[in-house]
């Protein structure tokens, strides 16, 4: 039987960053001396609800296999420490914001062959999460991350919503890359995602989000009217073009992943890609882990690892070589061969649940802006449904055609300045 893994298994190389419950380090494991980024979470001071969330990312990165979305590699219940970790890809470029953050800092810009280059990767991306019914619901520069060779990585898919073709209305994700409907409290599906992918690759062009206000009230009202600055005259206006599309308020008129990846400027990239890299795309969404009540049966529950060395050693036992001894007379003359069969190992897909949901647990840094674009701390600490309640109240005279009122669905508004999906609790949804 295979020992359990667990932390010992790993080195602490460095802290990556860190959430409302949990923590996330580049590491090195032992065995095979690789990096990977490793997140830790701290389920047994969880509520059963939030407990059930975190599971929510380690079903979707094991269900998907895709060169643009952070890989799966393990997940463990560490009993030592109580703690529930998951290995997952590490991408040594770094996220957008990071990348932005240098180039405010240089006084740069980048470059728009970069640009198209990201947005060509993140909808690829994207196409593989949404043709399985998953809506990534957080899709912003802090998420999207850059590996050694270059290729552009979706990840943090704690709080993604498997939509089984149903529109999504649970409040989620960030307030300066959520859509007008996101907003609005209205359902959703995967143009919201699109809307946040024009966000980031306006960022990019700019190194500031689209809209910004001091207040949320002007934050919502600009989302909303969807009017932002242009980007700078050194970009094509092919680049300009394509960030309108992206940012159109009524969600039908924005376009799919598809419509985006047939774009001239877009399709060199995703040829590029289709040359050099074989097509290893796999989707098969697994079943909701369900948490026991003993948190120490978990493990039992939680998906396989899919390490490189356990491909192999699966590979050589389902197909094991041939062997290389002389064939004896008899079997030159067509006698059966009689060899020793060797067992197959369990390689069923685990049992896994329905209630993972969305909740956030948010560990990547905030996005560095200079002290001039940096948004006012009312603006961090609110979400957009309290917004809009707010702002129907004081401008009933000016806003037409509101939507009905809405329950308030954030039990705690001093949430992270980075995200508002962090210390809340949601609406339940059924998968």
């Amino acid at each position: 039987m295979q020992k359990s893994t667990t932390l010992a298994d790993f080195t602490i190389l460095q802290k990556l960053g860190e959430g409302s419950f949990g923590q996330v380090f580049r590491v090195k494991r032992v065995s095979d001396q690789q990096e990977y980024a490793m997140k830790k979470v701290r389920i047994n001071n969880l509520k059963q609800k939030e407990r059930e969330n975190a599971l929510n990312e380690i079903r979707i990165l094991a269900s998907i296999t895709d060169a643009h979305i952070i890989g799966y590699k393990e997940a463990f219940f560490d009993e030592i420490s109580n703690q529930l970790c998951v290995i997952m890809e590490f991408a040594a470029g770094g996220d957008i914001s990071k990348q932005i953050s240098s180039c405010i800092k240089k006084q740069n810009q980048i470059e728009e062959k970069e640009i198209w280059k990201a947005l060509a990767h993140m909808t690829l991306g994207l196409r593989v999460l949404h043709k399985s019914g998953i809506l990534h619901r957080d899709l912003k520069s802090a998420n999207v991350f850059k590996s050694n060779d270059g290729q552009y990585k979706i990840g943090d898919l704690n709080v993604s919503k498997v939509s089984h073709g149903a529109l999504a209305k649970t409040q989620t994700g960030t307030p300066y890359y959520a859509s007008p409907e996101v907003w609005r409290d209205q359902p959703y599906s995967s143009p919201s995602d699109i809307w946040s992918l024009g966000c980031v690759i306006y960022e990019m062009a700019t190194l500031k989000p689209p809209f910004r206000a001091q207040d949320v009230q002007a934050l919502f009202k600009k989302v909303s009217s969807g009017v932002y600055e242009k980007i700078p005259k050194s970009y094509s206006n092919s680049l300009s073009a394509m960030i309108s599309q992206l940012l159109k308020v009524p969600a039908h008129l924005r376009p799919t992943c598809d419509q985006i990846l047939s774009d001239p400027n877009v399709k060199p990239f995703v040829e590029q890609y289709c040359q050099t890299q074989p097509g290893n795309t796999q989707a098969e969404l697994l079943q909701t882990i369900q948490l026991p009540k003993n948190l120490k049966q978990l493990q039992a529950k939680l998906p396989k690892p899919t390490y490189e060395t356990n491909k192999n050693e699966y590979d050589s036992i389902k197909n094991p070589p041939k062997s290389t001894r002389s064939a004896s007379v008899n079997e030159r003359k067509g006698s059966p061969i009689q060899t020793p069969q060797i067992p197959k190992k369990d390689v069923s897909k685990p049992l896994i649940p329905p209630g993972l949901k969305n909740n956030q647990l948010h560990i990547n840094p905030p996005i560095r802006q200079s002290s001039l674009n940096r948004p006012s701390s009312s603006v961090k600490n609110l979400s957009p449904a309290p917004i809009r309640k707010s702002v129907e109240k004081q401008s009933q005279n000016t806003l037409k055609n509101k939507s009905p009122s809405t329950k308030r669905i954030y039990e705690n508004e001093n949430i992270d300045r980075s995200n508002i999906g962090q210390r809340r609790s949601y609406q339940n949804i059924k998968n």
